[in-house]
């Protein structure tokens, strides 16, 4: 006795999962000696998942077909159908590219949207195409501005904390952004980026006197560890505004660099002291364990997810309500 049909569906079931190697081995281990070996002559087999991750359950499959070893597959004849959201070259539906798949659920403006708040991720859940870390994430050749944006901005500042002072320690960072516009329309200007080693009543100072010129909360992650930091600014007059952490800074980045690589958030045409360190850092940025630094991305992409999550507000008959104050 065996199957007669099997049927997969998303054995990885979000995108830790996926990124971790243990477990898409443990998948892989269990779809080839648990699942095959179980299955009837002639026995009918249907994958389907978020593609996560390249080399998830689908990823080996396809791998395995393309480089001709599917005697490891129970030798199953296969075939691979690809709905993207938007149509590429070649759509199995004969739509044309860039067409949506199901219009009256996610239409192009929504879907361009999502794209544009996220690529990384839209690339991966809609598309079916994931990307492996370890590849330049931010553009080397940023959008310059020669005036910031503050007509009308949205403040927001950003930090990234260490509080220890040792020289393997790493640095604590904080980032400015001025925002304008919401969501897809979103941009956003880089004012100023500290970064620095610095001990507790160092990093106290440098927020007292980045909140004095800029009047907003500072946006910092909430955890077990930094939660004493947060509670010492608090005691000496910062406004802080506590976020907790989703995801690891790989996939927080993807937001930002999504909009960095559009031009949406730019940096100063003239020379900042800050301004080298911050694009090093940017470029070289991989996300995976071969960075040596990744504060300044990580304040970013938090000041950004910030600005991002805000909603435009509207007057009491619903209407989007613009503005021209300073």
């Amino acid at each position: 006795m065996g199957a007669g049909l099997a049927v997969i569906d998303d054995p990885l079931k979000d995108r830790k999962a996926a990124e971790s190697e243990v477990i898409r081995d443990g998948v892989w281990e269990w779809f080839t000696s648990a699942l095959l070996t179980r299955l009837a002559p002639g026995a009918r087999l249907v994958l389907m998942h978020t593609r996560w991750h390249p080399d998830d359950l689908a990823g080996r499959v396809l791998a395995k077909l393309a480089e001709g070893e599917d005697a490891e597959l129970g030798g199953l004849k296969w075939k691979h159908l690809n709905l993207p959201a938007l149509a590429e070259a070649n759509d199995p539906l004969g739509r044309a590219e860039g067409e949506p798949l199901w219009a009256k659920r996610f239409g192009l403006k929504k879907l361009l949207g999502m794209k544009a708040a996220n690529e990384y991720d839209f690339e991966a859940l809609y598309q079916q195409r994931p990307r492996k870390r370890g590849g330049q994430v931010f553009s080397d050749t940023p959008t310059r501005y020669l005036t910031a944006q503050l007509m009308g901005a949205r403040l927001v500042i950003a930090a990234d904390t260490a509080s220890s002072q040792r020289k393997t320690a790493d640095y604590t960072s904080f980032v400015v952004l001025s925002g304008t516009g919401y969501k897809e329309r979103l941009t956003a200007d880089v004012l100023e980026v500290q970064h620095a080693r610095l001990n507790l009543a160092q990093l106290t100072a440098t927020a007292q006197e980045l909140q004095r010129r800029y009047p907003v909360p500072i946006v910092m992650e909430e955890t077990a560890q930094s939660l004493p930091i947060l509670e010492h600014l608090q005691m000496n007059g910062v406004l802080v505004r506590g976020v907790r952490p989703v995801g690891d800074k790989y996939t927080r980045s993807q937001p930002a660099a999504t909009a960095w690589n559009a031009g949406r958030i730019r940096v100063p045409a003239e020379s900042r002291p800050w301004l080298p360190g911050f694009l090093s850092e940017l470029a070289a940025f991989t996300g995976t364990a071969a960075d040596q630094h990744d504060d300044q991305v990580d304040a970013l992409a938090y000041a950004w997810m910030v600005l991002l999550a805000a909603d435009a507000p509207r007057d009491d008959e619903g209407s989007v309500v613009t503005s021209s104050v300073a």
